[in-house]
């Protein structure tokens, strides 16, 4: 049985959820989390499915881990970028299969969670 105040949440959505708080109230947060971006805990069942989704709607990702290090997959801006993205084609997940490749337009960081005392 559950006791009280005790989480179903995997540890990577509470990790994803302690994020967002601390997004909404860092006033630098737009530079590194693009408005639209979406959170992705690394342990969810459907993380994969995410991910994908995120890249076939061209959206900025963060995948976060338990411990609060994070992957983040965020499209560069321009118009560069805009144009190259209408141009080249890429295919579209198949139902079942989420293998999809980061389109090159997009920079992706490897971020170690920074401890605060």
């Amino acid at each position: 049985m559950k006791k009280p105040g005790e989480s179903k949440n995997t540890p990577g959505t509470d990790a994803a959820f302690d994020l967002l708080g601390r997004i909404a109230v860092d006033p630098e947060a737009d530079e590194r989390y693009p408005n639209k971006t979406v959170l992705i805990p690394a342990d969810s069942p459907d993380a994969s499915a995410l991910v994908s989704q995120a890249l076939a709607d061209h959206r900025p990702l963060v995948i976060v881990y338990p411990d609060g290090n994070e992957i983040a997959a965020i499209p560069r801006g321009g118009g560069f970028a805009l144009l190259k993205r209408l141009l080249v084609r890429r295919p579209k997940p198949k139902p079942g299969h989420h293998t999809v490749s980061v389109p090159a337009d997009y920079q992706v960081e490897l971020r170690e969670r920074t401890r605060t005392a």
